[in-house]
């Protein structure tokens, strides 16, 4: 028997929910996945792997800017799409207006946050999306780059006071290595 995949649909998708719970628990914590991820393989390796933790065919998501992410993230889990302004989940890679996205995004209330939706921003090149350099001769690490980045954009979302309605997951990896 050939697997499609190294990743263990059961073990890994487990640890990888003992981190996203970690991180979701902490916020401003930054968790490994990439490792898990890179047992996936593929050029979405990160947001399957989330994916596949999160999603099953009880739940709906949307993909703003991949729509070949999309039918990956079908194929995976059997979760079904819908519009961004109904999906539980959306996945908001970097070819997408994120500001568009997160304010189409359904909205809870204090009284039942549970209807907002998870919003999981995607930045597949760490090189194109985080300003500085991170060269041999660099004081700043890969992850040091993306933890600022991603720090750059909260602070946006904060600036709209967007970060009370949704649950937001940033995803930041280095192409080519999960």
């Amino acid at each position: 028997m050939q697997k499609a995949y190294e990743f263990d649909f059961v073990y890994d998708t487990q640890a990888a929910f003992r981190l996203l719970l970690e991180a979701l628990s902490n916020p401003g914590r930054i968790v490994e996945l990439g490792p898990l991820a890179r047992k996936l393989g593929g050029a979405y390796a990160m947001p399957l792997t989330v994916a596949a933790v999160l999603l099953d065919n009880e739940v709906s998501f949307a993909v703003c800017g991949s729509p070949a992410l999309a039918e990956k993230i079908t194929e995976l889990t059997l979760a079904k799409t819908a519009a961004v302004s109904k999906a539980d989940y959306i996945f908001v890679t970097e070819n997408a207006d994120w500001q568009e996205a997160v304010q189409a995004a359904k909205c809870g209330t204090l009284r039942d946050p549970h209807k907002s939706a998870t919003v999981i921003l995607c930045t597949a090149d760490l090189q194109a999306s985080c300003s500085g350099s991170a060269g041999p001769g660099s004081r700043l690490s890969r992850k040091s780059l993306c933890a600022r980045n991603c720090r750059r954009f909260w602070g946006n979302v904060m600036s709209r006071n967007m970060s009370i309605r949704w649950a937001l997951i940033f995803l930041c990896w280095i192409s080519g290595a999960a």
